[in-house]
C-alpha cells in the first residue's frame, strides 16, 4: 500500500475508532475546534453554571447541552472572572442567547438553537450559566474535581442552580460540548496522519505535531491580534518536554505545500528566510508562551505574511532518537 493510501485509510481509521470530526489538514481558516466532557448524568436541576478559563485566545461559537426529552427553552449568560460570588446576581450577567430547542433526551447532545459569538482572551476565566426555564430540565453529574481540558482552554466544575438564579447545588459537572475558534493564525502542518508520516511514525492526536516521549504531541496556536499597530501577538505551545528548551522560529513559507518535511522527530513546517524569535522553558505542564511584540521585534510589517513554529528539546527517550521534535505551524498575514 503507498504511503499516500496508507495515510488516508490511517485517518478514516481514527475518525471512525476514536468519533472524531478530522480538520482539514492545510489551511482550514476559522476551524472550529470542540471539548467534550461528559454525557453520564446522574443528576439534574434547570441548569449549570461553570467557568472555561482559557489558555489561548478563542471565541465560544455554539454549545451542545444534555437536556430531558423535549422542547426546552435555553438560556446563555455570561459573566468575566468567573461565576464565583455572582451566583444569584443577575444583573452581573449578559444574557447572549435565548431559544427554544428540540432536545432528543438522555445521553443525546441537545444542540443551542441560537448562535454565540463570546470571546474569551488568553488568561481569561469566563463564568457560563447554561440553563432552561422550566421542564424539561438540564442533566448534569454530580462533581469529581475532574477539570476538562485542551490545548486551547479549560473548563472546571460548577453548580447546579434553580431558575433563575436561585438555590444552587455543589459541586456539579456541566454535560455537553463546547465548540469555538481559536483567534489568530491558520494551523497547518500536522503530525496525526492527516498529511507527511511523522519519522518513525510517531503519530500524535488530532492537529499535533509528532509524538513526544509523553506520548502526545505539541502544539502551536496564535492568540491576541495580528495587528503590527497592537503589537499584541502571542504564541502558546503546548505539550512541550519539561526540563528541555522551546525555540519559536517563522519564515515566509509553508515547507512542502504545508505538509512539512522529516526533521528529526518531527516535521519541519516553517521555512525560507528563517528567524529565531526567542527561547523559552516550558513550565512544569509543557506550556510555552512567547510574546507580545514579536512583530515590532522581528521587524513584520502589515500585509506581509510569517510561518510560524516551535523545535523544542526531548532528551530523555524521544521516539525517533534524535532527542528534539516540532511543533504543527501557524501562518499568520499581518494587519495595520
Amino acid at each position: 500500500m503507498s504511503q499516500t493510501c496508507f495515510q488516508t485509510s490511517l485517518r478514516s481509521w481514527l475518525v471512525l475508532a476514536l468519533g472524531l470530526t478530522m480538520a482539514a489538514p492545510l489551511h482550514a481558516k476559522a476551524q472550529v475546534h470542540s471539548l467534550n466532557t461528559t454525557f453520564a448524568r446522574g443528576n439534574g436541576q434547570a441548569g449549570n453554571m461553570f467557568d472555561i478559563k482559557a489558555t489561548v485566545e478563542i471565541h465560544v461559537v455554539s454549545l451542545d447541552c444534555h437536556f430531558d426529552a423535549g422542547t426546552p427553552t435555553i438560556e446563555v449568560h455570561t459573566v468575566p472572572g468567573g461565576y464565583s460570588g455572582h451566583e444569584s446576581n443577575a444583573g452581573a450577567w449578559t444574557l447572549q442567547g435565548s431559544g427554544l430547542a428540540n432536545s432528543p433526551g438522555l445521553n443525546l447532545p441537545t444542540p443551542l438553537p441560537f448562535v454565540l459569538d463570546i470571546t474569551i482572551l488568553a488568561g481569561q476565566t469566563m463564568g457560563f450559566y447554561v440553563t432552561g426555564t422550566g421542564v424539561p430540565g438540564i442533566n448534569y453529574t454530580n462533581g469529581t474535581a475532574i477539570i476538562y481540558s485542551n490545548s486551547h482552554l479549560e473548563l472546571y466544575e460548577g453548580l447546579g442552580v434553580q431558575y433563575p438564579f436561585g438555590a444552587t447545588y455543589s459541586p456539579r459537572t456541566w454535560n455537553g460540548t463546547v465548540y469555538y475558534t481559536s483567534a489568530v493564525g491558520v494551523t497547518y502542518c500536522y503530525g496525526d496522519g492527516s498529511g507527511q508520516f511523522c519519522p518513525c511514525l510517531n503519530i500524535a492526536g488530532i492537529e499535533e505535531g509528532c509524538a513526544n516521549s509523553s506520548g502526545v504531541g505539541a502544539t502551536l496556536v496564535g492568540g491576541g491580534s495580528p495587528g503590527v499597530l497592537a503589537d499584541n501577538l502571542s504564541l502558546t505551545a503546548t505539550g512541550l518536554v519539561p526540563g528541555g528548551a522551546a525555540l519559536l522560529f517563522a519564515g515566509t513559507l509553508e515547507v512542502n505545500g504545508g505538509m512539512g518535511m522529516l526533521f528529526g522527530d518531527g516535521l519541519r513546517c516553517a521555512g525560507n528566510q528563517v528567524q529565531r524569535l526567542g527561547v523559552q522553558m516550558p513550565n512544569s505542564t509543557g506550556i510555552a508562551n512567547f510574546g507580545p511584540q514579536i512583530a515590532s521585534t522581528a521587524g513584520f510589517g502589515a500585509g506581509e505574511t510569517r510561518t510560524f513554529q516551535v523545535w523544542y528539546q526531548d532528551p530523555s527517550g524521544s521516539p525517533c532518537g534524535s532527542g528534539f521534535n516540532l511543533t504543527n505551524g501557524v501562518k499568520i498575514s499581518f494587519s495595520p
